[in-house]
């Protein structure tokens, strides 16, 4: 029997690369590189630029006392140096802010970044003994925390400044900026505020609302103010949003309060005469405004245009709650408004074209209502409901469908659904009810003719879609436009737009045909909802 061969040692290597000299040394190779930074670890002694063995063999012996030195050497941020400080020195009052000091002094290495915050050397700090170099910067920080105030402070140390933005404002004004720790130096903010001309610079840019500008004026804001903004002397310059209820929300006009203040001096007016006008008169204002249109009347005007120059007819809805007009054309008609053709329209007129850039051109609850009139048309939509053998993977057991139009009863069929019904806790159909009634392939050929050419509705159109669709299938037959998406509209989703609401439930009476004349009544409702303006060519505006 032949002995197995030996395997001969691997040969002793003669030198090292770095990461090969640390593995051999046992030093993790992080540390080695921040040992070699640091020089604690010793430079390459070879001709190649690599470790001898008798130097890696040194580093090994020596690695009790080297690792701890090599582990001080991990970087840290301000504030656990601050802490080390502390710790090495006794200076109490040492804190992450000093350490930046340090390091811009040459007093402390800054090692690099994490995170975006500078990190230092644990060793330096472990190892500090300036502790006078220390006790002055800890010193120079106290004695500039105690000569100045922070962004807040300042702010209130200006009687004029209402807010931190008012004072950094000013403050950049005449060329003032903080110092050390983003603080301000107590002598400017003094000289700060007791610069009448900035707290006069301060409230003349401040934003307020109308009834604020009317109080300055020592005015009636709901009989005084609309005048001057309707002769033009105030322009607005900005605005927020205020919430009304619980569903409306209203812009806040806001204007400059120098321009404000300026309509003091403005020539030809009597504002002591303003004043002396009793209450429920006509304010004095009235004399120096032209009447302007009204918004009505200008989306009007501009609707006419656009119907008269591309000839179709063109629809206005004003929305109460929220109060926005929007405009668009029926889709058949194929013209889809955009921004520039209503600029366009408006053919140079400042006031129209200010309206054309406010109204809304995709506007859900106009498109709903056009949608609604458009299916309810006669000949146009049928309402279809069903109920079903189950909630999931569910059977029709029952249909109806009825026409949008006039409400006529075109199918009310009981169905045999050839599987248990699982909801007749809701429905109240039983299978003995649905033994002896059609199946669902005998009455498709009918479903198909009845609906050729017809917008299906539903109240829930994706499940009543979806229920049809699959019971088709389920009997070998293709449902077609029966399960086409784009043949359905869903009255759930139009009465959610249209009520701005997210859903109601139907109160139907859980039979087929009872839900299809309540989802039909939710069509009428939208249809039949007043405030549409229908602008033909070449006719005048009628309201519907």
């Amino acid at each position: 029997m032949t002995a197995p061969a030996q395997t001969a040692p691997a040969p002793a290597r003669a030198d090292h690369g770095p990461y090969q000299a640390a593995d051999a040394a046992g030093i993790n190779r992080y540390l080695w590189d921040l040992g070699r930074g640091a020089g604690l670890i010793p430079p390459a002694d070879t001709d190649r630029g690599r470790w001898s063995a008798a130097v890696v063999n040194q580093l090994r012996t020596e690695l009790p006392e080297l690792l701890p030195r090599l582990d001080a050497l991990r970087p840290l941020g301000a504030r656990r140096i601050a802490e080390t400080l502390r710790t090495a020195t006794g200076v109490e009052a040492v804190t992450a802010d000093d350490v930046p000091v340090l390091a811009d002094r040459g007093l402390l290495r800054r090692l690099g970044d994490f995170e975006g915050h500078p990190t230092y050397g644990a060793l330096e700090a472990e190892q500090w003994t300036d502790t006078a170099a220390l006790a002055d910067v800890v010193g120079e920080r106290t004695a500039w925390i105690e000569a100045s105030l922070s962004t807040a402070a300042a702010t209130q140390a200006c009687p004029w400044a209402e807010t931190e933005h008012e004072f950094t404002w000013a403050a950049e004004q005449r060329g003032t900026v903080p110092g050390r720790l983003g603080r301000w130096a107590r002598d400017d903010v003094e000289a700060l505020a007791a610069d009448t001309d900035l707290a006069e610079q301060v409230e003349g840019r401040r934003l307020i609302p109308g009834e604020r500008a009317a109080d300055l004026l020592d005015i009636s804001y709901t009989r005084d103010f609309p005048y001057i903004l309707a002769a033009g002397w105030l322009e607005q310059a900005g605005s927020w949003s205020k919430t009304m209820g619980t569903v409306r929300t209203v812009e806040v006009k806001l204007y400059r309060t120098a321009d404000v203040l300026a309509l003091r001096g403005r020539d030809g007016v009597d504002w002591e005469a303003v004043r002396a006008v009793p209450p429920g008169r006509t304010s004095a204002l009235r004399a120096h405004t032209a009447r302007k249109p009204r918004r009505a009347e200008l989306a009007r005007r501009l609707a006419t245009a656009v119907a008269e120059q591309h000839q179709v007819p063109v629809h206005l809805l004003h929305d109460n709650v929220r109060n926005y007009w929007s405009i668009a054309c029926s889709p058949q008609d194929n013209l889809t408004l955009t921004r520039q053709l209503l600029l366009t329209a408006a053919d140079g007129n400042a006031e129209l074209e200010a309206l054309a850039r406010g109204l809304r051109l995709k506007d859900a609850r106009l498109e709903t209502l056009l949608t609604a009139r458009e299916v309810s048309a006669p000949g146009a939509g049928l309402v279809i409901d069903c109920e079903t053998t189950d909630l999931y993977d569910a059977r029709v057991c029952e249909i109806a469908v009825i026409d949008a139009h006039t409400g006529k009863t075109l199918m009310n069929q009981l169905i045999n659904p050839k599987t248990p019904n699982r909801a007749t806790h809701v429905h109240g159909i039983t299978d003995a009810m649905v033994a002896d009634c059609p199946t669902w392939e005998e009455i498709l050929p009918k479903l198909f003719r009845i609906t050729r050419g017809r917008r299906l509705l539903a109240y829930n159109s994706s499940f009543d879609m979806g229920v049809i669709a699959g019971h088709t299938r389920a009997v070998g037959r293709r449902p077609g436009r029966l399960a086409d998406k784009e043949s359905w509209w869903c009255l759930m989703n139009a009465r959610s737009v249209w009520e701005v609401h997210r859903a109601y439930k139907l109160y139907g009476n859980h039979r087929a045909l009872g839900d299809a004349q309540a989802a039909r009544d939710v069509l009428l409702s939208i249809s039949g909802s007043k405030g549409l303006i229908t602008i033909d060519p070449s006719s005048p505006a009628q309201g519907r």
